[in-house]
């Protein structure tokens, strides 16, 4: 059962695996009603008709980011005090400072836990606790469906990488959302050591330094090994999630 004024709570990600296992969690594990959206422009339009306690925000999302949608949303006299709450990879210390600094009233780190997320945002929002039942068995299909995709994912890394290698145009910015995404995703399913080498490639691809450099030859051998402990871990069973 939800807690005393926590009802409703809008999620906003622009990555499908994120929005259904939230909603899931939140749902059976809170007992809320769960609206979710995949872009900030969609949640302008969703959060005044479903009126929510709480908006779950992402922080990196395409065309129109959390903290951007965050300010529009305050621009709305019916929005104006809703507490949001960001969900991001990204939280050290003078990150989430910034993020409280922008009106949100706390930061759930990506990739989160979906048997503590309830207890987290009670915690932020009410200061609360509330420990209803989780559906194994739903929780378990959804870590099939992400297993299932994965070998995909990672092709798609590889392939993106060996473009940014070429030089292809706009290669690297999608290699960049592609990491980030697997980066905040897989260990919230159960793959921690796929997460960790995600986040650590899309580190490394800010210190890639274009053909000529000195340093070129030596980040482009650490980013082909880690690309290849990537597609290894994809094929690791995940951890339980029970």
């Amino acid at each position: 059962m939800s807690r005393p004024g926590l009802h409703r709570i809008l999620v906003v990600d622009d990555e499908p695996d994120i929005l259904a296992v939230t909603r899931m969690t939140l749902r059976a594990r809170g007992g809320y009603e769960v609206e979710v959206c995949q872009s900030g422009r969609e949640a302008l339009e969703l959060a005044p008709q479903f009126e929510p306690d709480l908006i779950l925000l992402d922080v990196m999302m395409p065309e129109m980011d959390g903290p951007t949608t965050l300010a529009a949303l305050r621009d709305d006299p019916r929005m104006a005090t809703t507490p949001v709450v960001f969900m991001t990879a990204k939280t050290m210390r003078h990150e989430t400072d910034r993020y409280l600094e922008l009106g949100a009233v706390g930061v759930v780190a990506k990739p989160f836990d979906p048997r503590t997320l309830v207890e987290e945002l009670e915690r932020i929002a009410t200061g609360g606790s509330n420990r209803s039942g989780l559906d194994d068995s739903e929780m378990a299909e959804l870590v099939e469906s992400y297993a299932a995709r994965l070998p995909e994912k990672v092709r798609e890394i590889r392939s993106l990488w060996d473009q940014v290698e070429g030089g292809a145009d706009g290669a690297t910015d999608l290699l960049h959302r592609s990491l980030h995404r697997i980066a905040g995703t897989a260990g919230t399913f159960g793959y921690a050591s796929l997460s960790e080498i995600a986040g650590e490639l899309e580190q490394k691809l800010h210190d890639y330094v274009p053909v000529g450099a000195e340093t070129t030859l030596a980040v482009r051998k650490q980013i082909g090994l880690l690309v290849d402990a990537l597609e290894k871990a994809a094929f690791e069973p995940p951890r339980s999630l029970a």
